[in-house]
């Protein structure tokens, strides 16, 4: 979700429980959201993870990058596949360049957002698992 559509309760409300929402932001350090959209957060427990697209100049790259990398974090948990984040990075390089896009933004976003992603999945497990025991 962009930064913008998070900030509303209706957007985050369709949130499943303790789930982990991405939302792209400049700089990938904070997300504001509403009042009402943290007491969704709250009662659904749900994760919001910043993911930082960079300046205005480069944000269709930075928002590429920074969706691929998450998404594969997500797909290669799923699997139970590791992914190498210089790799994911090449690629997603490869593929900037290809398209005359800005390779140095969107490589370091996918590989940001693909550790930051890795980070706050395995949080939410750990924490899922504790609350089981």
């Amino acid at each position: 979700a962009s930064e913008r559509a998070a900030a509303a309760a209706d957007v985050i409300g369709r949130a499943a429980p303790t789930a982990l929402l991405g939302v792209t932001s400049a700089t990938g350090q904070s997300v504001e959201l509403s009042e009402e959209a943290r007491a969704v957060v709250r009662e659904r427990r749900a994760r919001v993870l910043p993911l930082g697209v960079g300046d205005a100049a480069s944000s269709p790259w930075g928002i590429a990058g920074a969706c691929a990398g998450a998404t594969v974090a997500v797909v290669a948990r799923a699997h139970k596949v590791d992914v190498e984040p210089d790799v994911l990075a090449r690629i997603v390089s490869e593929s900037a360049s290809s398209s005359g896009g800005a390779v140095d933004v969107a490589s370091d976003r996918a590989r940001r957002a693909y550790l930051a992603t890795v980070e706050a999945l395995s949080a939410a497990e750990k924490d899922a698992r504790s609350t089981k025991s």
